[in-house]
C-alpha cells in the first residue's frame, strides 16, 4: 500500500490515535523540530529511539545529532519512536507503517533508517520497529531499495548480537563520523551505487564504521574475521579530541508531552577517568573532555528564554569531577537559580564537596540528594576501584541533612565479583549508621536504598567475570529487603527477569542474534518495563537455540576470544587484565585527569587527550531578581483556543506549555511560598483528551498593583505568548481582573459543546436526532454509571444537560453543566442519547464553544482588553463545522 504523508496522517487521526493510550507520543508538533523540503535533500536520515517517546525524547545523543545534521541543508533528519503495545496493536489492524514524526513519511522511505541503542533491553523493540517499517528484519534478506540500518550508542560497542539485523554499526562518537557517513551514502546514491557497493565504501571510508557482512565468524572462534583486506581489523571507535561550542544544540526540540526528564540538559563533560571497574561508560567516553563555563553558561541562558522549562541538568558521568565545578555552579546560581529554574547535578560523588555543589544549586527545590557508593564494605569498594570511604559516605549523608535535605538516595549493587557474607554484613553496618544520622536531625527523614544486580559488560576489567544465577540475585534481594528495610528506609531494585536479559545479551556473539529474534517472535517487548517483561519468552528462546543462562552468565576463561574484540576503544586487553588483578588483591587505581597516567592507551597526547576547562573569562554574571513571592500582585485572566494540532495533548500537558511560554516572554510571574514554589496558574474545568476549544481560560498571578496592567501592556503580552506558544494554541484575550473574582473552577458554570457524531452522518439525520432528543428530554432520569478509583456510582446526567440542539445531520449543540457541584460530558450525554458503542464514543469530534459564569455572563465580563469577536453567539453555529471549518468560522 502506498502510504503518502497526507493519507498517514489521515489515517492516524481518524482511526489510530483516539484509540491509544497517550496518544500525543505519536504526534509530533513540538517547539524547535524542524521539517525540511523532502525533495531538495539529497540524504534523509530516520533516527529512532527504540522505546518510549517519553523516554526517547530524554535522550540528550538523539538532541545533539537532530541539532548537527539538520543544520546542513543537505541533509534531512527526522526521528521515531517504539510504539506502545496498544499503538502496535491499531498499527498492525490497519496496515500503517512505522513512520517519522515530522512528515509522517513511511520509515521505508529514508535512505538510512538509525537506531541509538542505550540499553540491551531495546533490542527486541528494535527488530519490532523493522518489522512494523516492512523492512526485513536479517541484512541479508532486505532488496536494493530498502533503507540501510545503521546502530550506534554504547550498546553497539559489542554489535555482534545485532550484528545479523544490521547494515552498519558506527563505533563512539557521532559528531564528524556522521558527516562523513552522509557524504558517502549521498554520493554513492547520486552514483547509483548497490548497496553493497555503498556498505564497502562506508568500511573503508569511514573509520568507526563496522559492516559485519564483511565479516565471518570462523568455526570454533568468537572474534569475527574481515572476508577482505581491505576493510579494517579491528574496528577503531571514533573519538572527538574536544566538545566543540557548535555542536551542543541551543534551540532544543521541546517536547508537549511529560517525558522522563523533563529540562534543558547540558553535557558539561564527557568522558570519566576515575575507573571504577565494572563500569562500561567510564572505559568508553575516556578520555576527558570538559565543556568551557562561559560556554555552559551561555547555552543555559540561552536554552531556558527558548525553552520555558524549568530545570538545567548539568550532565556527565561524574559531574563533582569537572575542574571548573565551583566556578560553574556559582554562574548557574546568579543566572538561572534565581529565575525559578532548578539545576540538576547527577553522578555526584559521596564526599562533602559534591554536597556543597548540590547545595549552591538547590534553593529553588530540594530533592532528594543521591549519590552512589556502590558497594557495603571497604573491601568491595576497592575491589571495584570506587575511590571512596566509609567516611566519605558518612560525612555527605551528614552535611546534606545540616544543609536541609530531609531525603538521601544511595545506589548500591549486588553480585561484584569476590562479593561474600561479610561484605553484607558491612552494607547493614553502613545503613545503621546513616539511619542513625538521620535520627540526629529534627523532622521526617528518609533514606532510599537501589539496588543494581551486578551485570559484566564488554570493554571493562569485568568482562571475563561471572554473573550471578537467577536464583542467587532474588536471594540476596531478599537478605536485602528482610534485613535493611524499616521505619524511614525504602528499598528499590532491578528485577532479576531485566537484569538476566541484559547479561544473556551483553556479552554474547552473533548467536546472541537468533535467540533476540526468537524472543521476539514470541512476544518479547518493552523488557525494561516490568509491566510487560515476559522472562519465559526469553528462557524458550535459549532453549530453542541450545543455550542456557548458565551458559551467557558463566565467567570466560582470560585466554579465550571475546566477540566484542572485533572493535577497539584503543584500551588492550592487557591494561584490562591487569586491572582485573588488581581488583582481585582490592588494590586500587588513582585517576589521570589530576594524579598520573595509568596508561590505558587511550591518548596519543596530540590530538587526543585529557582537556580541562580554563577558568572563565566573561565577568561574574550579576545575581538577577529572585522568585516573586509575598509581592502586591494582580490577576489576568486569558482566554485561549487549542485547535486539532493539539488535540491530543493532555490537560496538564497544556498548562506545562502555557506556563513555558510565560517564562520564555519573562512575564513576571508570582511564585507560591513553601518548599516548592511554583507559579501561581488556576484553570478552568480540564478539557478532556482529544477535545478542542475556543473557550479556555486561565487565571494568573503577576507581579503589580492593580492598574499596572492596562490594556496596551496586555496586548503586547498576548503579541508575545502568541509569538512563543506551541502551534495549536492561541491566547485570543486578557484581562486583568477586579479583587474577590471568584476563581475559574466556581465561576464556570455551563459550558457549549458542538459534537460531530462519527460518520456516516446519513445514519443520524435531522429527524433522527430530533427524536432521540425529545426522548431525552422526557426521561424522568438519565443515569451513566461513573468510575473512580475502583468504585463505580450512577450520576443522574437529567439536570446537568440544559440544551440540546440539533444543527444539521450529524452535528448537536449542547450545553451541559460544568461548574464545581456537577458536570457533565458530551460524550456521556451522546452515548446515553443515541447508544453508541465504545469505538462510536471514541471516534466522536468535540469542540467546547463557549463557557459561562452562573448567570450566563462572560467569564472576562467587563474586560477592557477582550477580543473582538470572542463571545460567540448561538445563532450563527449552523455556519460552522469541526473537521477543517469547510465553510467559514464566524468568528473570523
Amino acid at each position: 500500500m502506498n502510504w503518502t504523508p497526507s493519507r498517514l496522517e489521515s489515517t492516524l487521526i481518524s482511526d489510530i490515535l483516539p484509540f491509544v493510550s497517550k496518544p500525543n507520543r505519536y504526534v509530533g508538533n513540538e517547539r524547535n523540530a524542524v521539517v525540511k523540503d523532502w525533495d531538495a535533500s539529497r540524504v534523509r536520515f530516520l533516527l529512532c529511539y527504540p522505546d518510549a517517546y517519553e523516554v526517547g525524547m530524554s535522550h540528550t545523543g538523539t538532541q545533539i545529532l537532530y541539532h548537527i545534521v539538520n543544520r546542513d541543508p543537505r541533509w534531512l533528519l527526522e526521528r521515531a519512536y517504539a510504539p506502545w503495545p496498544d499503538m502496535e496493536e491499531r498499527m498492525r489492524e490497519f496496515g500503517l507503517p512505522l513512520f517519522s514524526l515530522e512528515s509522517k513519511r513511511p520509515a521505508a522511505d529514508f535512505d538510512l533508517f538509525g537506531f541509538t541503542l542505550q540499553s540491551e533491553l531495546t533490542y527486541t523493540n528494535l527488530l519490532n520497529c523493522l518489522d512494523l517499517a516492512g523492512i526485513p528484519l536479517r541484512q541479508a534478506d532486505r532488496s536494493p531499495t530498502d533503507p540501510l540500518i545503521v546502530i550506534g550508542g554504547p550498546c553497539a560497542s559489542n554489535p555482534e548480537p545485532l550484528a545479523p539485523f544490521v547494515d552498519f554499526a558506527l563505533i563512539g562518537d557521532a559528531e564528524d563520523a556522521i558527516h562523513e557517513i552522509l557524504e558517502v551514502v549521498g554520493e554513492c546514491k547520486a552514483a547509483g551505487a548497490t548497496r553493497e557497493e555503498t556498505l564497502l565504501a562506508l568500511a573503508v571510508r569511514v573509520t568507526g564504521v563496522y559492516v559485519p557482512s564483511l565479516y565471518d565468524v570462523p568455526s570454533g572462534a568468537r572474534t569475527p574475521q574481515p572476508t577482505r583486506a581491505d576493510v579494517p581489523f579491528p574496528v577503531v571507535a571514533r573519538k572527538v579530541p574536544v566538545l566543540r561550542p557548535d555542536d551542543h544544540p541551543r534551540k532544543m526540540v521541546v517536547p508537549l508531552t511529560g517525558t522522563t526528564h523533563d529540562r534543558l540538559p547540558i553535557e558539561v563533560m564527557r568522558g570519566c577517568m576515575r575507573g571504577c571497574r565494572f563500569c562500561q561508560a567510564g572505559y568508553l567516553y575516556r578520555p576527558a573532555r570538559e565543556r568551557d563555563v562561559d560556554e555552559i553558561q551561555e547555552i543555559a541562558e540561552t536554552g531556558i528564554a527558548d525553552s520555558g522549562w524549568q530545570e538545567v541538568s548539568l550532565l556527565s558521568l561524574s559531574t563533582a569531577d569537572y575542574s571548573q565545578a565551583g566556578e560553574m555552579v556559582d554562574r548557574m546560581s546568579r543566572t538561572v537559580v534565581d529565575r525559578g529554574v532548578n539545576v540538576s547535578l547527577p553522578s555526584l560523588r559521596a564526599d562533602e564537596f559534591s554536597v556543597g555543589l548540590a547545595e549552591a544549586v538547590s534553593r529553588v527545590r530540594k530533592s532528594g540528594f543521591t549519590f552512589a557508593p556502590e558497594a557495603g564494605s571497604q573491601r568491595l569498594r576497592n575491589v571495584i576501584n570506587k575511590g571512596i570511604t566509609e567516611e566519605d559516605i558518612l560525612g555527605a549523608v551528614e552535611k546534606a541533612m545540616a544543609a536541609g535535605w530531609t531525603a538521601v538516595k544511595l545506589y548500591f549493587m549486588i553480585g561484584h565479583p569476590t562479593e561474600g557474607d561479610d561484605d553484607f554484613e558491612e552494607l547493614a553496618g553502613l545503613v545503621e549508621k546513616i539511619k542513625s544520622i538521620l535520627r540526629r536531625h529534627p523532622g521526617h527523614r528518609h533514606i532510599t536504598l537501589g539496588f543494581s544486580p551486578f551485570v559484566p559488560k564488554a570493554h571493562t576489567p569485568f568482562q571475563w567475570e561471572r554473573q550471578d544465577d537467577f536464583e542467587t540475585t532474588e536471594a540476596k534481594l531478599t537478605w536485602v529487603k528482610s534485613r535493611l528495610r524499616g521505619r524511614g528506609v525504602e528499598i528499590r531494585h532491578h528485577q532479576p527477569p531485566e537484569t538476566a536479559i541484559e547479561g544473556i545479551i551483553s556479552r554474547g556473539g552473533r548467536e546472541i542474534g537468533d535467540v533476540v529474534e526468537s524472543a521476539w517472535r514470541r512476544g518479547a517487548r518493552f523488557d525494561g518495563w516490568g509491566e510487560w517483561v515476559r522472562f519465559d519468552h526469553w528462557l524458550d528462546a535459549l532453549t530453542e537455540r541450545g543455550l542456557t543462562l548458565r551458559d551467557t552468565f558463566r565467567e570466560i576463561g582470560e585466554d579465550e576470544q571475546l566477540p566484542w574484540e572485533i572493535v577497539t576503544y584503543k584500551i588492550d586487553r592487557g591494561y584490562f587484565l591487569k586491572e582485573r588483578h588488581k581488583a582481585y588483591r582490592a588494590g586500587e587505581t588513582d585517576e589521570c585527569k589530576h594524579v598520573r597516567c595509568t596508561a590505558c592507551g587511550v591518548c596519543d597526547f596530540a590530538a587526543l587527550h585529557n582537556v580541562l576547562a580554563p577558568a572563565a573569562t566573561s565577568p561574574l554574571p550579576e545575581p538577577v531578581v529572585g522568585l516573586l513571592r509575598g509581592v502586591p500582585a494582580t490577576t489576568v485572566r486569558f482566554a485561549y483556543r487549542k485547535d486539532d494540532r493539539v488535540r491530543f495533548i493532555s490537560h496538564l500537558d497544556v498548562l506545562r506549555e502555557l506556563e513555558r511560554a510565560f517564562r520564555r516572554c519573562e512575564a513576571p510571574l508570582v511564585y507560591s511560598e513553601g518548599f516548592s514554589p511554583r507559579p501561581r496558574l488556576s484553570a478552568g474545568p480540564p478539557l478532556a483528551l482529544g477535545w478542542t476549544s475556543d473557550a479556555e481560560w486561565l487565571d494568573v498571578d503577576f507581579a503589580g498593583q492593580d492598574g499596572d496592567w492596562s490594556e496596551a501592556r496586555l496586548a503586547e503580552l498576548l503579541a508575545g505568548l502568541n509569538a512563543t506558544i506551541a502551534g495549536g494554541l492561541v491566547f485570543v484575550s486578557a484581562a486583568a481582573m477586579p479583587r474577590g473574582t471568584p476563581s475559574l473552577v466556581v465561576g464556570t458554570a455551563r459550558s457549549l459543546y458542538h459534537v460531530r457524531l462519527p460518520e456516516p452522518l446519513n445514519d443520524w439525520s435531522v429527524g433522527t436526532l430530533e427524536t432521540h432528543a425529545a426522548a431525552y428530554r422526557a426521561a424522568p432520569a438519565v443515569l451513566v454509571e461513573r468510575e473512580r478509583k475502583g468504585r463505580k456510582r450512577p450520576v443522574d446526567l437529567q439536570p446537568l444537560t440544559h440544551d440540546i440542539s440539533v444543527l444539521s445531520p450529524g452535528n448537536l449543540l449542547l450545553e451541559l453543566e460544568t461548574s464545581n457541584t456537577g458536570s457533565a460530558k458530551p460524550t456521556e450525554v451522546a452515548h446515553a442519547l443515541l447508544g453508541l458503542d465504545a469505538e462510536q464514543v471514541l471516534r466522536l469530534q468535540v469542540h467546547k464553544v463557549q463557557a459561562t459564569g452562573p448567570s450566563g455572563e462572560h467569564l472576562d465580563s467587563g474586560s477592557v482588553a477582550r477580543a473582538e469577536g470572542q463571545a460567540l453567539e448561538t445563532r450563527n453555529l449552523d455556519q460552522w463545522e469541526y473537521a477543517g471549518n469547510p465553510r467559514g468560522d464566524p468568528r473570523g
